[in-house]
């Protein structure tokens, strides 16, 4: 009985910490670390983060409501959030570090048993929302 009872702490423990790594693709970790931005006077980011995130958001009603393919989105934002945070920074310690946190959202959704397609997809449309927007604001401030 002891044994059996360590394992489900040990399988609690282990749910927890996979439910929290997918914080860091949430909504209000997007809001903090856009506003994060903003208070370093790093507006180009803040532009390239939120039109990220518009982006993201209308690739998603079209997949949904369209073509009636689900994302998941933890995913999409947390590579929007790894890609312009890694040039604000241009840091490659704190680059290695953020892919760390990205690849513990990724094992963490496979270990939730969260669909493979949704989360392939929610990569796909992380990056191409990415890219989309700092092709967007690139060509515009120049």
């Amino acid at each position: 009985m002891k044994k059996e009872n360590q394992k489900t702490k040990l399988k609690n423990w282990s749910n927890e910490i996979a439910r929290d790594s997918l914080a860091i693709g949430s909504i209000p970790m997007f809001i903090i670390v856009t506003a994060r931005a903003g208070i370093g006077n790093y507006y180009q980011y803040v532009y390239e983060i939120l039109l990220a995130g518009l982006i993201l958001f209308f690739f998603h009603i079209f997949s949904v409501y369209l073509i009636k393919i689900k994302s998941q989105n933890h995913i999409a934002r947390a590579i929007i959030l790894f890609i312009f945070t890694s040039l604000l920074y241009n840091d490659v310690k704190f680059t290695i570090f953020i892919f760390f946190l990205l690849i513990i959202i990724f094992v963490s959704l496979f270990y939730l048993k969260y669909n493979k397609k949704q989360i392939l997809y929610g990569i796909l449309l992380g990056l191409l929302s990415s890219l989309v927007s700092y092709l967007i604001l690139n060509y515009l401030l120049k």
